[in-house]
């Protein structure tokens, strides 16, 4: 009907269809490593915890569809894979083009993030690019089973493996 105008059927590596998606609107799949906080063009949009993967939905908004993220893990070094599936057929997944703040290392205390972080108009050129641990369906992780065969993301951290929260923020439109 009227509403499946314009949407576009996707399916995860199970084969399992994805609800389509109307014009306008996108998709955000996240594997966090392992507490996240999510916003998506400065609006919050969920949370969660590791393993399980989070599918988002989200409406597109302006012209710069920016995705923030602010990771923590309590054993390890904060990382995450992250892709966006526009109704139009894009992909855009988590790379070395996504910027990182490092808010805590160790045992450390928790720095305030940046006033404005999760905004797209905020200025992150003085963040780090976010170092590529592996593509999505290496080892040690896996596909998992919503990226599916051949996903755009990869799993990023910053560079200084002992950061546990990290703010990450990557472009993923128009």
């Amino acid at each position: 009907g009227d509403a499946a105008r314009g949407c576009v059927e996707r399916r995860d590596a199970s084969g399992h269809a994805f609800p389509p998606l109307p014009a306008g609107w996108s998709v955000l799949l996240l594997a966090v490593d392992e507490v996240h906080v999510a916003f998506v063009d400065g609006a919050r949009v969920g949370s969660g915890i590791w393993p399980f993967e989070t599918a988002v939905y989200a409406r597109r908004s302006g012209t710069s569809s920016l995705v923030a993220i602010r990771a923590e893990n309590t054993l390890g070094p904060a990382a995450l894979a992250a892709e966006v599936r526009h109704a139009d057929g894009r992909v855009v997944g988590s790379d070395a083009s996504w910027r990182v703040w490092v808010a805590a290392t160790g045992d450390g205390p928790e720095a305030a993030p940046p006033s404005g972080w999760e905004r797209a108009g905020f200025d992150d050129s003085s963040w780090a690019a976010a170092t590529i641990v592996a593509r999505v369906g290496d080892e040690p992780w896996g596909a998992g089973e919503h990226f599916g065969e051949g996903a755009p993301a990869a799993r990023i951290w910053a560079a200084d493996r002992s950061a546990r929260v990290v703010y990450f923020r990557g472009r993923v439109g128009p």
